[in-house]
């Protein structure tokens, strides 16, 4: 599993240290990548060929070590076009755009 994302590290370490609250996204989208991103953001998001993010819910369990999964498939639409070799996926808070 990759880290937490600076844009979350931040989010998170202002809630817990700095008194900021922090309201989590009601939806999350995940995102296919033919480059991984790092923790800075950046990569090759897939483009075109009828890709779009999909919606995932997860679901927070266990201790030591804590984990997020998802129960459900999450599919993408038939592609129109290649993809290229997906090589890492992200998780954001919008359909488009948004924060890693």
């Amino acid at each position: 599993m990759a880290g937490f994302s600076d844009y979350l590290e931040d989010k998170v370490l202002d809630h817990v240290f700095g008194g900021t609250a922090y309201t989590a996204p009601t939806t999350l989208y995940v995102a296919l990548y033919t480059v991984a991103p790092t923790d800075t953001g950046g990569g090759t998001e897939v483009s075109g060929g009828a890709y779009a993010r999909q919606t995932a819910a997860f679901t927070v369990s266990g201790t030591n070590p804590t984990t997020a999964s998802n129960s459900a498939a999450v599919e993408y639409p038939t592609a129109t076009a290649n993809y290229g070799t997906v090589v890492a996926v992200g998780v954001f808070d919008a359909s488009s755009g948004g924060n890693l």
